[in-house]
């Protein structure tokens, strides 16, 4: 009995991933109410509010920028690309620079003052502002940031206002400035059911992802055997609105193995300038 069950378990599998990519996992999860207050290809300015808490979210979202507030007025996420090679993220006050691609954790204020002269007196400022700051505990104060994240209601309205955007027709094709928005809620939802997450998801515990056959690529979903990579979603988890299908997306691609290079990463929680259909490097 034993093959024949699993058979079926294998079977059973490949039918609800049919069923996400069919319909769109947005029709399971969005029960709340998203207002749209504002879109364009440029930027989104949204409110997603939970009927049974009364809790919600404010989203604004550009193709380089992300701002998400409770309705209590707390600020839990503030990123933005400042310049080539300068961004800036706050994850409920905890300040990350990413200079010359390396994140790098700073005191709120001396993030503030980056974001101030950059445009100014440039890059090699910047780094004599980081002088006298540690950076070898960079990496694990961003874990512990999107860990204190995920331990909020609003961490699963990230996730719910994003569904509810897709199930309202809004897609990363259509309107680009959602999917830095879209690739974050993603994310997090990612770290939340993993069982790495127990372990603050270290590097060294993320699987190796070989190279894929071209004729693989060209699947709907893509390479289930290889995790379906370049598949926008979690795992085989189609997330249909982030790229309006569930097929093989050159920018997923790049997408996907940033974060498996290092998933607590500032290019992989916020991949600004982000494309379905174009190249994605983490290393900028």
């Amino acid at each position: 009995l034993s093959p024949f069950f699993s058979i079926m378990e294998m079977i059973m599998k490949l039918i609800i991933i049919l069923l996400f990519c069919t319909y769109g996992i947005e029709s399971v999860y969005s029960r709340g109410t998203v207002i749209i207050e504002s879109i364009s290809k440029e930027s989104l300015q949204a409110v997603y509010k939970d009927p049974q808490s009364g809790e919600g979210v404010k989203i604004s979202s550009t193709l380089d920028s992300l701002y998400i507030e409770s309705l209590q007025g707390q600020t839990l996420v503030s990123a933005e690309k400042i310049q080539d090679r300068l961004g800036i993220a706050v994850i409920l006050g905890n300040a990350f620079l990413r200079v010359t691609g390396k994140d790098i954790a700073v005191p709120l204020g001396i993030a503030n003052r980056a974001k101030r002269v950059a445009d100014i007196q440039g890059l090699m400022f910047i780094h004599e502002l980081l002088i006298d700051v540690p950076q070898h505990e960079s990496g694990e104060k961003l874990r512990n940031a999107v860990k204190s994240l995920l331990e909020l209601h609003e961490s699963n309205l990230i996730k719910e206002a994003s569904f509810a955007l897709g199930k309202k027709g809004i897609t990363g094709t259509q309107y680009p400035c959602v999917l830095v928005f879209f690739k974050f809620a993603l994310a997090i939802e990612e770290v939340k059911h993993s069982e790495w997450n127990k372990n603050m998801m270290t590097k060294k515990q993320w699987p190796t992802y070989s190279n894929s056959s071209d004729d693989c690529l060209e699947e709907c979903p893509p390479c289930p055997d290889d995790a379906c990579l370049g598949m926008c979603g979690f795992g085989c988890l189609c997330w249909k609105f982030i790229c309006g299908d569930c097929c093989y997306h050159l920018g997923c691609y790049g997408h996907d193995m940033c974060c498996r290079q290092n998933f607590f990463d500032t290019q992989c929680l916020f991949p600004y300038g982000f494309v379905c259909d174009e190249d994605y490097y983490c290393d900028i």
